[in-house]
Order: C-alpha cells, then structure tokens, then sequence
C-alpha cells in the first residue's frame, strides 16, 4: 500500500470521527437540555463540545444533575444555600467537572469512574457539626474528572516563555 493511500484513508477516517462525534453532539444537546437559571432550587446544566461556568444563587438548593460531553464545566455554588441536603448528579463523558462548594456544608460522594478521576479537595469535613447542610454528590465519568472543593481559588499568573 502506498504512502498516499494511506495518507487518504486516514484522512477519511477522521473526517468520518469528527462527522460521527458532531452528530453525537447535536443528539445530545436535544436530549439533554440545561433547565433552570442562578437563582433555581432544581437545575440542569447541560455542555456538549464546550467549556462553561454556572454559578448558583439558589436560595434552598434541592437538586442539580450536570452533564458534560466532549467540554467541561465548573459549576460554583458558594452562593447558594441548602435547607438540609441536596442532591448533586454529575455525568460526564470525555470532559470534566470542578464544583466548588460553601466550606460549612458536609459533602458526601459516591463516585463510578472509567479511566479517569475524582478529587474531593474539601478542608474541615470533620469539623462540622451534625446540623451541617449535607450535598450528596453522585458522579459517573468515562474518560474524564470530576473535582469538589471547598477551597478558595487563588489566581495564578504566567509569563510567556
């Protein structure tokens, strides 16, 4: 086989993926559709091929499902408030999450993973009292990362080299 037939073939081949995974994407977009704003108790918070932030103002949060394909998302609800649990649903296929959470809630996590990662990076979880508000988080990941923290980001600057 020569050199420019294989060269044609792989060339095909990847026009066909990027065809096969655009399709994916526009059938999951349809699926799945973001529901619910910043300031909603139950949302869904849907990406697929991109990257975005969603930053809750929920008054007494009770349910959110994410889902992520091809992209990611960090999903902050330092803003939001709990009356005594919620429920957290992350799902994310060749993607990732960041949650970032109030240091005062427990967060409890139950993670099914498929080459790829959890980070709980959470301070202080046995320092709270039984009263704390609870976030039970259920995360399934295939070829991707999920991450909750309670810790405050601190920006970081690079110079070019």
């Amino acid at each position: 086989m020569s050199i420019t037939r294989i060269v044609k073939n792989t060339v095909k081949a990847l026009v066909a993926l990027n065809i096969g995974l655009m399709v994916t994407a526009l059938i999951a977009r349809r699926l799945v559709p973001s529901e619910g704003d910043e300031s909603s108790d139950v949302f869904v918070h849907s990406t697929v091929m991109f990257g975005t932030e969603f930053k809750s103002r929920a008054t007494a949060l009770r349910s959110a499902k994410i889902f992520t394909l091809f992209g990611g998302a960090v999903i902050d609800l330092t803003g939001a408030s709990l009356d005594s649990t919620a429920e957290l649903e992350i799902v994310t296929i060749v993607g990732g999450v960041e949650v970032r959470v109030p240091a005062k809630w427990r967060v409890e996590a139950a993670n099914s993973i498929l080459a790829g990662g959890a980070e709980m990076a959470l301070d202080g979880q046995t320092d709270l009292g039984p009263s704390a508000p609870v976030l039970r988080v259920r995360s399934r990941t295939i070829i991707g990362e999920v991450s909750v923290t309670n810790r405050s980001r601190r920006r970081t600057t690079t110079s070019p080299i």
